[in-house]
């Protein structure tokens, strides 16, 4: 209660972590098309690497869950790049803008996603952002991080209609 108005809870910043098979479909509407295209073609049958979507406000990496999912996924070395939900689109694409990693260790999974997180509010991404009239990301920012399998590649149309992950294998 401020003064005589009764204000309505805000609901807490949705903050999770999940493998791409186990993303609800409201947990989806969320996340950025690269990510959101991964797991509809892995629901869809196609084979695409084993991987997580890391979703959180503010830049606050949930250290323990994304260690977890790391842990889970087993070993080998993983791929660690932004999957913001207005990263590409008509005319824009942050392809080169936000940071990517790759060979990324277990040990170095949650220090990557925050790299990530951190390079979407760059002075790079600001300049981008501005030659484009674009606005600064707003709430919840998401980072994919997946197995690493030969040399992965993820073609962004800039219509960004077809979205299509491929595997070049080495």
């Amino acid at each position: 209660r401020r003064g005589d108005c009764l204000l309505a809870p805000i609901p807490a910043p949705m903050i999770f972590v999940r493998a791409l098979a186990d993303l609800s479909s409201a947990e989806l509407a969320t996340v950025g098309p690269k990510a959101r295209a991964c797991a509809d073609l892995l629901r869809a049958g196609f084979d695409v690497p084993n991987g997580f979507v890391v979703h959180c406000p503010h830049g606050e990496v949930p250290t323990a869950e994304v260690n977890a999912a790391a842990r889970a996924m087993g070993e080998g070395l993983l791929a660690v790049r932004s999957a913001a939900l207005a990263e590409d689109g008509a005319g824009h694409s942050f392809a080169g803008i936000h940071a990517s990693f790759l060979n990324v260790t277990q040990a170095e999974v949650a220090q990557m996603v925050g790299l990530c997180l951190a390079s979407m509010h760059s002075e790079r991404a600001a300049d981008y952002r501005a030659r484009h009239n674009l606005p600064a990301p707003a709430g919840a920012q998401t980072v994919l991080a997946q197995r690493k399998i030969g040399r992965a590649h993820v073609s962004t149309p800039v219509t960004f209609r077809n979205l299509v992950c491929r595997l070049l294998l080495e």
